[in-house]
């Protein structure tokens, strides 16, 4: 359009070019330079027609222009030309830095124009929630541009009183808090005037604004003299006060002799953050008023003090509270000093004032809670903790926390072997100590502990679930443990090689026997049929089992592992099955998480469904326990668990920290196996053993399971008849191998169904990326595999030789390799393999293909012969973007409707806020899709529009964007081919709309 044309045009109609979608508010640029220019050539009624009848969207827009985008905020005379224009229409568009210019002239104007303003708005019938608003346009808006420099006192005075004026008449209580534009107006008046104008207020807004406009200058005077004018005030209007909370000691403290018991714990608060800010030049006077404070009443200061410790004082404070020495607030110091020392960071802030402390009153150490005691020892020095050993030991003997005994081996470390010894702490030792003392000896780095270990054994003063670290350390060391039975090996221990498996069993019982006090952690699972899973051993050695591993720091103890040995590989799977079942019935909860510990070593893949249902059930709220899931089929390692652990990183969206611990897995896994994380994902579909054969046993009858064309299972008994599952139990004494083998084909049913549901999308994944496998690879994968070789019957491959011209073949029932007209094919000596693609194929293979599918009906886990086989135009392409050929708009409820079938899920939300792209990642490559688009709402927004921009590849391994010629054929028909259903979807939408209008 020329600028003729442009000139022509109403503004209402160019305001509606300009905006018209796409453009929205990034038009208004444009729209507010020829508004400016209409208004320099003095077209006034023009604009203020315009403005008269503008949407209040439109005026928003114009309110939120920055100033490099509003002339008439760069420019005084059009400002002014606006202003006189949009104030008697109840609109005030401001300026920006020194527009407009100041001048008594600008002040008398604009007071008459919102004078004029207000009497007409007065005039008119409002609702009651109505009648502020023209109010608040003058006091928000017009009164910032008001006053000048020079102004006198008696004009300054008089706009303030006008103001307070028109709050009055907009309903606002006298003392509501509301905002009102006059601080260049305070800032002119001295501050005697402040005084008056805020008594004359009687504690409105504005006295609450003057004396905050007061508080810099204050601070700038020595303590004594602050605020000496304002304390009458202060005494006279407290409210102002209670609702400023201004954080000055002088002032909290006149007003809490007058104060009731909730206002005083308000102040309390106030006084401990103003104690923070003060300087030290401050804190002779600040210290005459706390203690004056704390003798008028001192419960609402100790009753803060206590409940945010050091949160609510800094080492500074806390050093002048030490010297202060006021006894409502010592015994809390330490305390707080110790809780600030939990950061490392911070200890060389509060160390020296607990240094100082305990010095002068050690006993104050026995005192002190376990977590804060765990975070001050880090920061005690050598000297110190010497000295105090005795205190530590009754700390000690007084919590049963397992942090506080780590912190103390830790601290201890330094100090010689026998310092806990000769300090008296096995003078009179409880079980807490004892237990300290044997932390403290295994963590030393002394080989000395040695004899004080042994000693410790031989004394009997530890029980036999309590002696795993000792003797572990004593192995370590290569001591030998103390042996109090010839006739028993050492606790934990297994018996000596070449004694009698009675002999062993009945040793091991012996030393579970001696466990009187079991945890109560263990009673949920104190149940005959769990325990029975552990025969031959008791019910009291199979509590102690148990009890060993809820009470172990880390991993299992020597007896616990000996103990679970005793059980057949059944009955310990069997276990392990319960075991996480009883943990993901407790919803994962931490306290029950030790059950984990006896998995290593029983587990097989009968927990990999529950702990894989698991993860994927906690994910989005209980994101930790998903994570420990997750770790737990990656020790497991199983093929099966691996898989459902692909199937999670691949399938739904993980919330980011749960997705990453599951690609962390799959990362450990490949590393154990020596191979790329992408050749992972093609060993990860397991045989469950049927390319060896399994077989089940039920008494004397043996049962060959055998895999189907159909991938069903068949049961083959010993006179060779199939049938589809075990037969009825006929002698209940057979009924653990029976219930085993049912488990077992159970489980061979569910994984095989699994495994064919994670196939499908994993080979949709290696058609659209192109993905090639070694042709020995292929073999091995697709051939000789029991399940895939089933799966693969259903597919066309693409064999690209590495001399000569590519072509196309299939598995036939038998296994041989045929073409599309069933004839015999042959691999070639050296090449490659993939999925075929009719991208890459022509038309009348395509056809061939087809046909013979449909022939022998062959009905593949994914589709190809109908895949999309059409190419972008070059067209489309801007650098690594593929664009759509048209503009695409389609609402994000439209998108999302799309995006979750393709497995693409939003991305990132931005600064707006705003999400601006789709992902899809891909396992079998490190490549990301990426959907760009416009601004998309992280909540729902009905009918909200997007724009398509189109698709980027990007590499995740090296962070790159691949150009065009790097795409995979396939990838680009298939993006192709979304492009166009977004297309369509928008298109059929815009028709729907139209045809409702009609």
């Amino acid at each position: 359009m020329s600028n003729n044309e442009t000139a022509a045009l109403p503004l209402q109609a160019l305001y509606e070019l300009h905006t018209a979608a796409p453009a929205g508010r990034e038009g208004m640029p444009a729209f507010a330079a020829e508004l400016a220019k209409r208004l320099a050539q003095g077209r006034d009624a023009e604009v203020a027609d315009f403005l008269r009848d503008s949407s209040s969207l439109c005026q928003e827009r114009l309110h939120q222009l920055p100033g490099e985008h509003a002339p008439w905020q760069r420019d005084h005379a059009l400002w002014l030309a606006l202003a006189r224009i949009s104030l008697p229409l109840g609109q005030f568009y401001g300026g920006n830095s020194g527009v407009p210019r100041r001048s008594a002239e600008l002040t008398a104007e604009l007071t008459a124009l919102a004078r004029a303003w207000l009497d007409d708005w007065g005039s008119r019938s409002h609702q009651p929630w109505r009648l502020r608003d023209g109010y608040d346009l003058v006091l928000r808006q017009v009164f910032g541009v008001l006053g000048h420099e020079g102004m006198s006192s008696a004009e300054i005075t008089a706009l303030l009183r006008w103001a307070r004026e028109l709050s009055a008449k907009a309903g606002i209580a006298p003392g509501a808090q509301y905002y009102c534009h006059w601080q260049h107006l305070l800032h002119q008046l001295p501050e005697p005037e402040l005084l008056a104008m805020a008594i004359e207020d009687g504690g409105g807004q504005l006295s609450r604004d003057i004396v905050q406009r007061q508080l810099p200058l204050q601070r700038t005077r020595p303590a004594a003299q602050r605020w000496a004018l304002w304390r009458d005030f202060f005494a006279q209007f407290p409210a102002v006060l209670d609702q400023l909370r201004l954080p000055e000691p002088v002032l909290i403290a006149s007003r809490w002799e007058t104060a009731d018991a909730a206002r005083r714990d308000l102040l309390a608060q106030d006084l401990f953050k103003a104690l923070c800010f003060a300087s030290e030049d401050d804190w002779p006077h600040d210290r005459v008023l706390v203690e004056r404070m704390l003798q008028t009443d001192a419960a609402p200061l100790v009753a803060w003090f206590k409940q945010l410790g050091h949160l609510a004082i800094n080492p500074a404070v806390a050093q002048r509270l030490w010297d202060a020495r006021w006894p409502a607030l010592l015994p809390l110091l330490l305390p707080a000093c110790a809780d600030g020392c939990k950061h490392e960071s911070d200890r060389a802030g509060y160390a020296p004032v607990a240094e100082t402390l305990l010095a002068d009153r050690p006993g104050d150490l026995a005192r002190l809670a376990a977590g804060p005691l765990t975070h001050l020892l880090p920061a005690l020095r050598v000297d110190t903790l010497q000295r105090l050993l005795p205190q530590l030991g009754k700390a000690a003997s007084g919590s049963a926390s397992k942090g506080l005994r780590a912190a103390l081996a830790q601290a201890l470390s330094a100090l010689p072997v026998d310092a806990p010894q000769a300090a008296g702490w096995l003078a009179k030792p409880n079980k807490n100590l004892v237990l300290a003392y044997r932390d403290v000896l295994v963590a030393h780095p002394d080989p000395a502990s040695g004899s004080l270990l042994s000693a410790l054994l031989s004394g009997g003063l530890l029980d036999v679930a309590e002696q795993g670290p000792v003797q572990a350390r004593l192995k370590d060391l290569g001591a030998a443990a103390p042996v109090a039975d010839a006739a028993r090996p050492p606790a934990g221990e297994a018996a000596p090689a070449g004694s009698d498996g009675a002999d062993s069993l009945a040793e091991l019982e012996a030393q579970a026997a001696s466990l009187q006090r079991l945890s109560p952690a263990i009673a949920a699972l104190d149940q005959p049929a769990l325990l029975d899973l552990l025969a031959p051993l008791s019910a009291q050695a199979a509590r102690a089992l148990l009890h060993l591993a809820a009470t172990s720091p880390q991993e299992l103890p020597a007896l616990a592992r000996h103990l679970l040995a005793q059980a057949s590989a059944e009955n310990r799977a069997r276990l392990a099955l319960a075991l996480v079942q009883h943990w993901v019935a407790a919803d994962g909860a931490p306290e029950s998480r030790w059950v984990l510990k006896l998995l290593p070593g029983a587990a097989d893949d009968r927990i990999v469904d529950v702990l894989s249902s698991a993860a994927l059930a906690w994910h989005k709220t209980r994101k930790e326990r998903a994570v420990v899931a997750l770790q737990q089929l990656g020790r497991l390692d199983t093929v099966y668990a691996l898989s459902c652990v692909q199937a999670l990183a691949t399938g739904k969206t993980l919330k980011p920290s749960v997705l990453a611990a599951a690609q962390a897995v799959l990362a450990e896994a490949a590393a154990r196996r020596g191979m790329a994380l992408a050749d992972l994902s093609d060993e990860l579909t397991p045989d469950f053993d049927l390319g060896r054969g399994v077989q089940l046993q039920v008494g004397a009858q043996t049962y060959d399971v055998l895999l189907q064309g159909d991938l069903s299972l068949r049961l083959r008994t010993s006179a060779g008849k199939l049938v589809r599952s075990l037969p009825a139990l006929a002698d209940e004494g057979l009924r653990t191998e029976w219930d085993a083998a049912a488990a077992r084909l159970k489980t061979l049913s569910k994984g095989i169904k699994a495994v064919l549901q994670q196939q499908a999308p994993r080979l949709q994944s290696c058609l659209m990326l192109g993905r090639h496998w070694p042709l020995d690879t292929w073999r091995r994968l697709f051939l000789e595999h029991p399940l895939l070789r089933v799966v693969g019957q259903g597919l066309v491959w693409r064999v690209e030789p590495a001399a000569g011209q590519p072509f196309s073949l299939r598995i036939a029932e038998d296994l041989s390799l045929v073409d599309a007209e069933s004839d015999a094919v042959q691999l070639p000596a050296e090449g490659r393999i993939a999925l075929w693609h009719p991208a890459q194929a022509t038309e009348q293979e395509r056809a061939q293909w087809r046909e013979c599918l449909t022939d022998y009906g062959l009905k593949a886990l994914i589709e190809q012969v109908d895949a999309p086989a059409d190419l972008p135009l070059a067209s489309q392409w801007q650098q690594e973007l593929l664009q759509p050929l048209a503009p695409i708009r389609l609402t994000q409820q439209a998108l999302d409707g799309l995006a979750g079938p393709w497995r693409f899920h939003a991305g990132p939300v931005c600064d707006g806020p705003g999400i601006y792209l789709h992902l899809r990642d891909f396992a079998v490559q490190r490549w990301r899709v990426e959907l760009l688009h416009s601004a998309a709402m992280p909540y729902y927004e009905p009918g909200h529009e997007i724009d398509i921009e189109g698709f980027a590849l990007r590499d995740m391994a090296a962070d790159r964007l691949l150009p065009p010629a790097e795409w995979p054929l396939p990838l680009q028909a298939s993006l192709c081919a979304m492009l166009q259903a977004l297309a369509s979807r928008a298109a059929g939408a815009a028709a729907a709309a139209a045809a409702a209008q009609v």
